[in-house]
């Protein structure tokens, strides 16, 4: 590809980042929120990703558009005022281990006791997104408990 290609195909995808975005925003504000009842919406977003249950699913290879996607969009939330977090599997981020592996489908000695040939497991998978991603300007909540109040918290 020429520069002018790989440019293109940037725009492109950034474009497809902020519109997955603007449709959960849109999503979240208009149809999850129930301003009479004094509920707003979610406050953000908490990536909870795993593997296909399927050995040979594709789904099993975490790939770095889809880490990508969930830093680009983090950051986008981070932006309007909501949260984002990340639940990780335990192997997904193994602070005991710096191995790291896009595959969903290693195994761990430890748990062949407990379960014979489980393999299931990451190495590491998710430590791409903080690494790229895991830092952010800071931002100001766009709703906080009256209790909390903005700067009790957040500096």
């Amino acid at each position: 590809m020429i520069a002018s290609e790989l440019e293109a195909k940037k725009m492109k995808t950034l474009h497809m980042i902020k519109q997955v975005w603007a449709v959960w925003k849109k999503w979240n504000e208009e149809e999850v929120a129930r301003p009479q009842i004094g509920f707003a919406g979610y406050d953000g977003i908490d990536w909870d990703v795993e593997g296909s249950d399927t050995e040979e699913s594709p789904s099993n290879v975490m790939t770095v558009e889809v880490m990508d996607l969930m830093g680009k969009v983090s950051q986008l939330a981070k932006k309007d005022g909501y949260l984002a977090s990340l639940s990780a599997m335990e192997s997904y981020l193994d602070p005991s281990t710096s191995a790291y592996n896009r595959s969903l489908l290693q195994s761990y000695n430890e748990w062949e006791g407990l379960e014979p040939g489980f393999r299931f497991h990451g190495r590491n998978t998710l430590a791409y997104v903080l690494e790229v991603y895991g830092e952010s300007e800071s931002c100001q909540l766009r709703h906080l408990p009256e209790e909390i109040g903005p700067g009790k918290i957040f500096h």
